[in-house]
């Protein structure tokens, strides 16, 4: 009856080994094992890492994780929470404070916050424009990053 030979041997190698080795591996045997016992040696001690590159954008001011280039970087209470993206952020900074878009570096946008690399001759006319004003019925902070505590950036 052929509904009960179901499951049986139809003839053929189903299931068999097919030439595999010994741990089920179908990896041809001329591979070369690896000696593992020396793969996690990294030969020596660690070293102290290079200061960090400063970086130059092409009018040549420099801007970097540092701050002491031509940058100075503001903290915002606007992220992408509040419907921004990087460039509608940007724009609308731009437009409240009358800054040209040459003066910002680094813009790093997160959920509910925002740093923004703004030219040292420029971060004072920007933070005085913007700081105090109110977006979707919320008021705007904005300061100099490192003085920024835990409570400006943890949001009640």
């Amino acid at each position: 009856d052929r509904n009960n030979d179901r499951g049986g041997d139809r003839g053929g190698d189903r299931g068999g080994d097919r030439g595999r080795d010994s741990r089920g591996s179908d990896r041809g045997g001329d591979r070369p094992q690896r000696d593992r016992a020396y793969s996690s040696d990294r030969g020596g001690e660690r070293t102290e890492r290079a200061p960090r590159e400063r970086f130059t954008d092409t009018q040549g001011r420099s801007f970097g994780s540092d701050n002491n280039g031509d940058y100075k970087k503001l903290f915002v209470n606007l992220g992408a929470k509040d419907g921004f993206y990087k460039s509608s952020f940007l724009q609308y900074i731009l437009d409240m404070s009358d800054v040209k878009k040459e003066a910002l570096g680094k813009i790093d946008m997160r959920d509910m916050t925002s740093w923004v690399e703004v030219d040292k001759g420029n971060y004072k006319q920007m933070m005085t424009a913007i700081d105090g004003k109110s977006f979707k019925g919320r008021k705007i902070r904005m300061n100099e990053a490192d003085s920024v505590s835990r409570n400006d950036i943890i949001e009640k």
